[in-house]
């Protein structure tokens, strides 16, 4: 009995670290087994994914989605931290990537949202990522936490992404202008996520200077 737990708990081990990107030389190395080991192991877990509309393990992972549907949206819940919490519960439950796939297929199903036709050139959607980023500085090793903005057009997807000081209006705009110049045009117009640099009133005028290619 203690065996099996124990080869349980090292499968376990194995398909979070493959699901990370770990290759199965470096696998076997941080968990002391053998290459060979590791292999069987990742092979039999992808043969157990077999038809999904057959298989009985589909009831306990539908009962486990509602709980990911509700965790995602929290800060620092990624759908790794999930599926190590579904293998907890469901020893024998799918891979990491088959996790991953039918989880998307159902909160596609569940999730109904309004489409928005967008045109070229109509939409630019501006906000600060939630959580702060780390960063060194590369001439004294300094380690600092910095804003994230992100800037987005609703038609092309593209997006432009810049670490800043803090959320203040003036990183916030310079911000904008550097979006705006990456993408060498100006939009009709300009949606922030209620951020509070974005609708506060401005206290002093700026003039913003906006270069075109």
């Amino acid at each position: 009995m203690a065996r099996r737990i124990i080869e349980m708990e090292i499968k376990k081990q194995i398909e979070i670290l493959s699901s990370l990107g770990y290759g199965k030389k470096t696998i076997a190395r941080e968990l002391g087994v053998s290459k060979n080991t590791v292999k069987s192991y990742l092979e039999v877990s992808d043969e157990k994914d077999f038809d999904y509309n057959t298989d009985s393990r589909k009831e306990d992972l539908h009962s486990f989605f509602p709980y990911c549907r509700s965790e995602l949206p929290r800060k620092g819940v990624t759908r790794q931290i999930l599926w190590a919490e579904y293998r907890n519960r469901y020893p024998d439950g799918y891979s990491y990537s088959q996790f991953c796939e039918y989880l998307s297929q159902w909160l596609d199903r569940k999730d109904v949202s309004l489409h928005i036709e967008q045109q070229p050139g109509d939409r630019m959607y501006v906000d600060f990522a939630g959580s702060k980023m780390p960063i060194a500085d590369p001439y004294t090793g300094e380690i600092k936490q910095v804003e994230v903005f992100v800037a987005v057009l609703g038609y092309s997807g593209k997006t432009y992404v810049r670490a800043c000081e803090s959320q203040r209006k003036e990183d916030f705009l310079s911000c904008i202008v550097r979006a705006l110049n990456y993408f060498g045009g100006v939009p009709k117009v300009l949606i922030p996520d209620n951020l509070k640099s974005g609708v506060d009133k401005v206290q002093e005028p700026m003039t913003l200077t906006i270069s075109r290619r």
